[in-house]
């Protein structure tokens, strides 16, 4: 489980170094029986997944402690008292071990895998992902109106426009329609991946099976 390289976030990777969870949790706890005890902060909210990455139990518990021959202890805070919490003690079905996750969406960028402080997202089939990271890993300089909600990026000549909730962007003063439009989650501002690397002069290639995104830069 290796950290985030910014704040020091987890991820789950198989042995082939595939990343089945994204780098959302905080800490982690046990791993016991092919599974894994892991934070939604860094001491509390607690939840448990399987091999695959897949989140058999959500990150709701104060604790959960596992055991050899394949129980678990869960506690959780009683919201009617406060400070008191309840126990449960079960066995673990062996369809938590089966069950598979949906892997996140990896970019790669001539090779190196980018890390985002927010994940990219599926949106109408499109892959979208946090502005700012990606402009500058194309070596773009960045601007943001913060009143027109636009960004932008130049480089090697070519300036690309986009503006959040608007699928008309522009490159280089042109109108150009998209498919689906900026947005912002988690306080970040998410745009379409494929329309702007492109438009920067990237070729972009999506491996379905692996939900992965390969980018190679105009440098390569």
């Amino acid at each position: 489980m290796p950290p985030h390289d910014y704040d020091q976030r987890f991820a789950l990777l198989d042995s082939a170094g595939n990343n089945l969870t994204g780098f959302k949790y905080s800490n982690t706890g046990d791993f016991l029986n092919d599974f894994q005890v892991v934070y939604k902060y860094y001491y509390n909210e607690v939840g448990l997944v399987n091999k695959y990455g897949a989140e058999v139990l959500p990150t709701i518990f104060d604790n959960i402690l596992l055991t050899k021959d394949g129980y678990a202890f869960v506690s959780i805070g009683d919201p009617d008292t406060g400070d008191n919490s309840r126990v449960g003690y079960f066995k673990i079905p062996d369809s938590f071990s089966e069950k598979k996750g949906l892997k996140p969406i990896t970019v790669y960028l001539d090779g190196v895998e980018l890390y985002f402080d927010c994940e990219p997202i599926m949106k109408n089939q499109r892959t979208m992902v946090p502005m700012r990271k990606i402009f500058e890993s194309l070596g773009a300089q960045v601007k943001w109106d913060n009143k027109a909600k636009t960004a932008s990026a130049s480089i090697h000549g070519k300036e690309v426009s986009v503006s959040i909730g608007s699928q008309v962007a522009y490159v280089n003063g042109s109108k150009v329609s998209l498919d689906t439009a900026p947005l912002i989650q988690s306080d970040f501002t998410l745009v379409p991946l494929r329309f702007v690397s492109e438009n920067l002069g990237a070729d972009v290639k999506w491996d379905a099976d692996a939900r992965r995104v390969i980018i190679t830069s105009s440098d390569q």
